[in-house]
């Protein structure tokens, strides 16, 4: 009953903030002159809690399609908030504070969308099932032994239970990735190539037998957790829109940057270090809690 609670006096104040001020919530987020990530959040969250805005939330945050659909749905959904929230009544007044308003919502859902992007191109990484008769796809496999087994040549090739040293959980380390697909291997390859002595130590303490773990097991489960994050949780998303503030000075494009590929890729691999913080620390924390002798 707090929760219910809570959102009561939420909606309470909303309402007298609107009663006092004369303002919609939607304007007062957006009023400041200076956008940024902090703003895109805050309307992310009032749309989100908004019963009138319900059906401009599902559409955007269950949009799946590509970039160019995206800027279809963005304009829809810019027009649909203003008119519903009677935001174009400012302009007959205010016409400067109406450009300010309209010019950071646009702002905010282009950034809502470049989240949903991040989210899309890591959902294709997902669904693209490990096939070990495509080179990239064993090029890579081969290249995550060499990281954590350095000079160390499997006796029984492509194919064998050696693939367990470094915590896969049969003869075919594809079986494994089942569910996270290449996705998986990309933030296991990424582990492995930016925190090698970390990764290799971690590898050594999971295959003690007083704390075993399957390294490469445990890791494509944080791969899903990741995934999980990536549509919940706001620090990961926030994260994810610094990285918008940050290129903004340096962006030599006018486009939005839900359609700016170089910057979802920026943001995918944003993705992957996160996943790898995780895991490490993870790791951390179960290397210090394990069982010692005496």
């Amino acid at each position: 009953w707090m929760d219910a609670l809570g959102e009561v006096l939420r909606r309470l104040g909303k309402w007298l903030l609107r009663l006092w001020t004369g303002t919609t919530e939607v304007e007062r987020l957006c009023s400041p002159e200076l956008h940024g990530a902090d703003m895109t959040l805050a309307v992310a969250r009032s749309l989100r809690r908004s019963r009138q805005l319900s059906a401009q939330a599902r559409q955007l945050f269950t949009f799946e399609g590509p970039p160019l659909q995206a800027r279809t749905l963005c304009g829809s959904l810019v027009q649909g908030v203003a008119d519903i929230k009677w935001i174009h009544r400012v302009r007959a007044t205010q016409h400067l504070r109406y450009e300010i308003i309209m010019t950071n919502l646009n702002l905010s859902f282009h950034g809502m969308l470049y989240l949903r992007m991040v989210s899309r191109a890591t959902r294709q990484r997902r669904q693209q099932v490990m096939d070990r008769s495509l080179v990239a796809h064993e090029s890579g496999l081969e290249e995550l032994w060499s990281l954590l087994r350095p000079d160390i040549r499997r006796q029984g090739g492509a194919y064998t239970e050696e693939w367990g040293e470094i915590g896969f959980q049969g003869r075919d380390p594809a079986t494994d990735f089942r569910g996270m697909g290449t996705l998986a291997l990309d933030q296991l390859l990424y582990l492995s190539r930016t925190h090698t002595d970390q990764a290799r130590k971690v590898l050594a303490v999971f295959n003690d037998p007083s704390c075993y773990l399957p390294f490469a097991a445990t890791a494509i489960n944080f791969t899903a957790f990741v995934c999980e994050l990536l549509e919940t949780t706001t620090s990961l998303e926030s994260r994810l829109l610094r990285l918008v503030d940050k290129q903004f000075l340096h962006r030599t494009v006018s486009t939005p940057v839900f359609e700016d590929q170089d910057l979802v890729d920026k943001a995918v691999v944003e993705v992957h270090a996160i996943f790898s913080e995780l895991f490490l620390d993870f790791a951390a924390r179960w290397v210090k809690g394990r069982p010692t002798n005496g």
